[in-house]
């Protein structure tokens, strides 16, 4: 189990906000049932966690939102994407 703190990073964005941003990101190729699955319970995890409290993974889900966080291309550049990424190792 992986815990990461669900933190304020902009005025509208926290850790928990950017990745679910990331795990609806299908990509050019789109999302086979097997990934939509795994991203879906990764999701789950995300359900009402406020601003300060923790988002608990189970190692497969903290796998999968390490590989949805090093496949997303980004269209802004700033330090809070940076400062996710290290969130989780990326």
């Amino acid at each position: 189990m992986t815990e990461i703190k669900n933190t304020k990073l902009t005025e509208n964005d926290t850790t928990g906000t950017l990745l679910a941003l990331c795990l609806n990101y299908a990509g050019e190729k789109g999302l086979d049932i097997p990934t939509i699955r795994s991203r879906v319970r990764v999701l789950g995890a995300l359900e009402g966690i406020k601003v300060g409290g923790v988002i608990k993974l189970e190692d497969a889900d903290y796998a999968t939102a390490q590989t949805v966080i090093k496949e997303v291309r980004w269209a802004s550049v700033g330090k809070h994407l940076i400062t996710f990424a290290e969130q989780f190792g990326v």
